[in-house]
């Protein structure tokens, strides 16, 4: 399996990943509906704000996706008199199809990576939903480097 950057041609299969992760028990922890996706993959080639790399094998079948969005944010630099605006890469979305060796898995990571690297972002972050257990987060992504940092509350004011 190799991790790359989607292209034009890999929508349909993207759309196919998409739904086995609607099919599966995983599918609370996206939110979204395909057409969500579609805007997002069409702006990931459109533009450099979003990404979307995939983990794909010989036959081209998405076995996992990210999607990516850059962000700015302000923060108070370490003179506490000045603003930095710091980028930084937001993960929307993050599917990895079960069964797929942990050894394959972490290509995508490595691309996740790749591509804030390049924009010279200085972290990763990302939510997860309620009923993630954090503890199995903690032991599985801690030994590459991923760390709870924040709990994050929500006010919606569509309403």
């Amino acid at each position: 399996m190799i991790a790359r950057y989607a292209e034009l041609e890999d929508w349909s299969a993207l759309k196919e990943a998409w739904n086995s992760l609607q099919s599966s028990p995983h599918a609370f922890k996206i939110e979204g509906r395909l057409n969500v996706l579609r805007a997002y993959f069409l702006a990931s080639l459109t533009g450099g704000l979003f990404g979307i790399p995939l983990l794909v094998n010989s036959d081209q079948v998405v076995k996992g996706f990210a999607v990516l969005q850059e962000c700015i944010m302000p923060q108070v630099a370490d003179d506490g008199l000045t603003v930095d605006m710091v980028k930084h890469t937001f993960v929307r979305a993050l599917y990895v199809e079960a069964g797929v060796p942990k050894d394959d898995a972490v290509k995508l990571e490595a691309a996740m990576e790749h591509w804030a690297r390049s924009r010279g972002h200085v972290m990763l972050v990302g939510n997860c939903r309620l009923g993630f257990k954090v503890e199995a987060m903690k032991r599985a992504w801690g030994q590459r480097g991923w760390a709870p940092a924040h709990v994050v509350v929500q006010k919606d004011l569509r309403r």
